[in-house]
């Protein structure tokens, strides 16, 4: 769609035009366009293209509810000021005996914990 754009744009420009200054035409309207697009994005409206991004994946079914979790937990560790999820360290969890299920989880503190005669 963009291709397509810049297409006719370039044709415009190129019916009265010798070939390279067309050319140079096309290469100062693509760098306005990067430039622009910075302006924007440094300005905040990064934030205003995340949230329509966030809105459009949440409606779809499947993909929607694990996408709104993912970007919890995601959000949970991006903040780097919070000193409780630093502390934590990464465990991995098996379910039933070897072999059985696994999970990646976080561990509160370093204590291991007591149950029966093992230490887990």
């Amino acid at each position: 769609m963009v291709g397509g754009i810049f297409e006719r744009i370039g044709l415009q420009l190129a019916k009265g035009w010798e070939g390279t200054a067309a050319y140079l035409a096309g290469i100062a309207i693509v760098g306005a366009g990067l430039l622009v697009l910075g302006f924007l994005v440094e300005s905040g409206f990064r934030r205003i293209l995340q949230r329509f991004f966030d809105g459009a994946v949440r409606q779809i079914p499947i993909v929607g509810g694990l996408y709104g979790s993912l970007k919890q937990l995601v959000d949970v560790f991006h903040h780097n000021d919070n000193k409780e999820i630093q502390a934590m360290s990464v465990v991995f969890c098996q379910f039933s005996k070897e072999g059985g299920a696994g999970v990646l989880a976080l561990m509160p503190s370093p204590e291991k914990i007591r149950i029966g005669a093992e230490e887990h």
